[in-house]
């Protein structure tokens, strides 16, 4: 309390003093409602928070990785499918950006926001798809619709599907050359090839009606099956043809399958008539034509061995291989299933085939054996059937058609590991009919 003498207008000693102490009484107050305890200058740091950014790149992940900034900043890498942190960031919004190369995408919003909290740590997911490199295998197969039969392409992870016949078109049994160049394929009136995306398409038969081509291993050649009739009798011929000269000659008559030696020397066959269906050989110019098998095996299917060392075919149900001199005939299948279509793996280690079981069930399971019949492993397990499988370049993984139970000649194209895990459907075309797939060099 102040004390005034009204006469002299004056303060007391004692008031000045009071008067000097108020303003550091304030500070003092003012301090100590900030939160300053007097050791630091009372204001503290501000609160942060951290962003865990993190990749998912589920196939042909590239072997660089990628790049990401927040704000704009210095960029930070990261790998394919991996995790970074980014520390001390201040509470609030900031922009995470994603760098890709060329040929990747990423899903969804890039840049995006993410918002921190204080003490805490938030997630940023991003998912990226990338294609695989220029000139790597493609999967072919056949689509049937209503009105038209067109090839398609597809990489073996389902992406880059691209239709590569005319619209309309009545093209079917697509295949690689040996060396991934062009593609051959029939159409109604005779045997064609195009170029891998479709262009260039160029006649190689005239007036023929084919029914199946292989490419000869060593390229250059191709042997295909026509169909014709004499009057009321129907016949099945087997033809070479070379893709330069276009030189066209039929070498044996009824043939209903066929496989090339892995030399492009000679061709095995099934040569089919009313009373028997045998294995022979024949050089590719149609001379020396010899038969393996005896009348007593019905065979449907053959295919060489990529050694050369074995021929293996399929009677009504099992599963055989012989030598190409027609000796040492070994029975593969176990009678547990009834086995069709084998397919060597491209190192010949391995049998991929169509197993039926027995009795009147219509699935169809895709199994692999080794050569010697050993080692039999049933891959899937599907109401419906999986058939026609086809190995990869490096023998991991099997391509293969599969068709829902209850509705005949449809399907769509599959790939799995060769141990039967990681399945994809890779036409992913519920609506279609699609077979006969053939996986690109």
């Amino acid at each position: 309390m102040a004390f005034y003498e009204p006469r002299e207008g004056k303060l007391y000693p004692s008031v000045i003093v009071f008067m000097r102490r108020v303003p550091l009484i304030s500070a003092l107050l003012l301090a100590t409602a900030c939160g300053g305890d007097g050791d630091d200058g009372g204001v503290g740091p501000p609160p942060t928070g951290s962003l865990e950014i993190t990749t998912t790149t589920p196939s042909n992940p590239p072997a660089a990785g990628y790049t990401v900034s927040v704000d704009g900043g210095a960029p930070t890498p990261i790998g394919a499918s991996s995790t970074v942190t980014v520390e001390e960031l201040e509470v609030g919004a900031h922009t995470v950006q994603l760098a890709v190369p060329a040929g990747c995408t990423v899903e969804g919003d890039n840049p995006r926001t993410a918002t921190v909290s204080a003490g805490a740590s938030t997630a940023v997911q991003f998912t990226v798809g990338c294609a695989p490199p220029a000139g790597s295998p493609r999967i072919l197969f056949t689509s049937f619709g209503e009105v038209a039969s067109e090839v398609y392409a597809v990489n073996p992870d389902g992406t880059g599907l691209s239709r590569l016949s005319p619209e309309f078109s009545q093209d079917a049994q697509a295949q690689w050359s040996p060396d991934g160049t062009r593609l051959l394929f029939l159409a109604l009136d005779g045997l064609y090839l195009m170029s891998p995306d479709g262009s260039g398409r160029t006649r190689l038969t005239d007036d023929l009606v084919v029914s199946k081509a292989r490419w000869s291993p060593v390229g250059g050649s191709i042997a295909f099956i026509t169909q014709r009739f004499e009057g009321d009798l129907f016949f099945e011929d087997l033809w070479v043809t070379q893709v330069d000269s276009r030189s066209t000659s039929m070498i044996a008559p009824n043939a209903v399958d066929l496989s090339w030696s892995p030399d492009g020397r000679e061709i095995a066959f099934v040569n089919q008539t009313d009373e028997s269906s045998e294995v022979h050989v024949i050089g590719a110019d149609g001379s020396g034509e010899k038969t393996l098998t005896d009348p007593s095996l019905f065979v449907f299917d053959v295919a060489w061995s990529p050694d050369g060392s074995r021929i293996a075919f399929s009677t009504a149900g099992t599963i055989f291989t012989i030598s190409p001199a027609g000796d040492d005939l070994l029975r593969l299948s176990s009678g547990e299933t009834s086995d069709q279509a084998p397919v060597w793996s491209p190192d010949g280690s391995l049998l991929a085939f169509t197993a039926y079981p027995a009795g009147q069930s219509p699935d169809g399971e895709i199994g692999v054996m080794n050569p010697d019949g050993s080692g039999r492993r049933i891959l899937t397990d599907h109401r419906g059937i999986d058939d026609a499988p086809d190995w990869s370049p490096d023998g991991s993984q099997i391509a293969f058609r599969r068709s829902p139970a209850g509705r005949a000649g449809g399907g769509e194209i599959y790939v799995m590991n060769a141990d039967g895990s990681g399945l994809i459907n890779v036409s992913n075309r519920p609506d279609a009919h699609d077979h006969a797939p053939d996986w690109g060099p």
